[in-house]
């Protein structure tokens, strides 16, 4: 078969070239993740490795033994980067020469597509368009449009169509998944252990973070611009991923005085620095994988409630940019009620500071007392360790008797009463959620009558 260059150079091309996309089905499209770094200035090359991105479609219309057609493809997103590399072949197993008049189509001109000369190619030939390499312009769809014309001038001047064809090249989507959960049956402060452990000791699960990469989506090899399939999560990462978990990690295990890097555990991985705010560890690409969070505390330090949220910042592979992904990996409540007393007097002072704990609810639960002073020291104390009370529970719907505050700060042994002498309460109870009730009240320095103090 004649092949005439319109314009520019020959080209050699190949007759075994696969087609990828039907651009009549949507659904063929190639799909490319959106963690591709585009500029706004210059696009991006890729190159048409493996002819992932060659597309076809049929001829549309008979064409006889000699007689010249001329089909044009046009991109909508993307421009032809390198025009001399487009390339168009037939399923009778022919070629066609082309000609460039702008970055954004070419032009090729069709003849009998049967590679004797000796028969009429049929409407339902189908024609295969290697782009060679692409220029993405934006992260959008890329489309490419096919018009099939008798002259060549009206396929320059795009008029007089006799078939034409649209469909999808390309769409981009995100190719990673990553996500952090809390675990639904992460454990409570146990306040029956001065709320120093959680219900299942001294360590428990906290949320789990999972990741994942959609192996249907194609990236771009930074080393030679040409497509490739996204086949794993560190194919699209460096080696410097940082995964923090913000929190109060003051209970934490000790290593002498400061804590202990193997308190807080991302799967079988300690972190590399742990504050008592935050945890922190610095993942390779393939560490950055499914895992769940431990957190060990001491026995001894009193856990406090809040709120853990962790963050991963992506150190993402050359050409593709990832958001850091943040959520909330547990929440510590502790597993009774709780009530504080910002301000007590001073235990031996001129006024005789009282409290009365109330159980509202409908079970019987122990009780414990906190007691801070100033320095924010603390100890714990049983309700049946202070005088005058013989229990530690406290029945349904009772009532304690009134509770000095000289008592209460002689269980608490050894807690010193610095500067003015004040203390403050977290009285506790294995009772639900607000069915506990403590009042603070003094005695007047008559003696004679009790003032609400809070």
């Amino acid at each position: 078969m004649k092949k005439t260059l319109l314009a520019l150079a020959i080209s050699a091309f190949t007759a075994n070239a696969v087609a990828a996309v039907d651009l009549t089905d949507r659904d063929t499209a190639v799909t490319f993740a959106s963690e591709l770094v585009v500029p706004a200035t210059g696009g991006r090359d890729i190159a048409n490795a493996s002819d992932v991105l060659t597309a076809e479609h049929e001829l549309g219309l008979t064409i006889v033994n000699e007689k010249k057609f001329y089909a044009r493809y046009e991109l909508t997103g993307a421009t032809f980067a390198d025009s001399t590399a487009a390339n168009l072949t037939a399923s009778a197993d022919a070629g066609t020469t082309y000609q460039l008049s702008e970055n954004n189509f070419v032009i090729f001109e069709v003849e009998n597509l049967v590679s004797d000369g000796t028969a009429n190619a049929g409407a339902d030939t189908v024609l295969s368009l290697d782009p060679g390499t692409i220029n993405l312009t934006a992260k959008g769809t890329v489309g490419v449009r096919y018009t099939l014309h008798e002259t060549l001038t009206n396929a320059v001047e795009n008029t007089g169509a006799l078939k034409t064809v649209s469909g999808t090249l390309a769409t981009f989507a995100p190719a990673l998944t990553a996500s952090f959960s809390t675990v639904p049956a992460s454990s409570a402060i146990d306040v029956s252990e001065n709320s120093a452990e959680f219900e299942t000791g001294v360590a428990t699960a906290f949320g789990s973070f999972e990741i994942a990469a959609d192996t249907d989506y194609y990236g771009v090899n930074a080393a030679n611009d040409e497509i490739e399939a996204i086949a794993a999560v560190d194919q699209l990462l460096e080696a410097s991923n940082v995964l923090t978990v913000a929190g109060d990690f003051s209970a934490a295990l000790k290593d002498g005085e400061d804590l202990d890097v193997d308190a807080v555990k991302f799967g079988a991985t300690s972190a590399d620095e742990l504050t008592a705010t935050l945890a922190s560890f610095e993942l390779a690409a393939n560490d950055v994988v499914d895992g769940t969070f431990t957190y060990t505390v001491d026995g001894e330090t009193a856990i406090n409630e809040g709120s853990y949220t962790a963050t991963l910042t992506f150190d993402a592979a050359e050409g593709y940019a990832i958001p850091a992904v943040t959520g909330t990996i547990a929440t510590l409540e502790k597993n009774g009620a709780s009530q504080d007393i910002d301000i007590t007097m001073k235990p031996g002072g001129f006024y005789n500071n009282v409290i009365r704990i109330t159980n509202k609810s409908a079970i019987t639960g122990d009780v414990f007392i906190t007691v801070i002073n100033d320095d924010g020291e603390r100890a714990t104390v049983n309700l049946g360790d202070i005088a005058g009370q013989e229990s530690n529970s406290l029945n349904a719907g009772a009532s304690t008797n009134q509770i000095a505050i000289n008592d209460i700060y002689a269980a608490a042994t050894g807690l010193a009463l610095p500067r003015d002498g004040k203390l403050r309460l977290i009285v506790e109870a294995q009772v639900p959620v607000n069915g506990l009730s403590v009042q603070s009240l003094v005695v007047s320095s008559d003696g004679t009558t009790l003032s609400r103090f809070e």
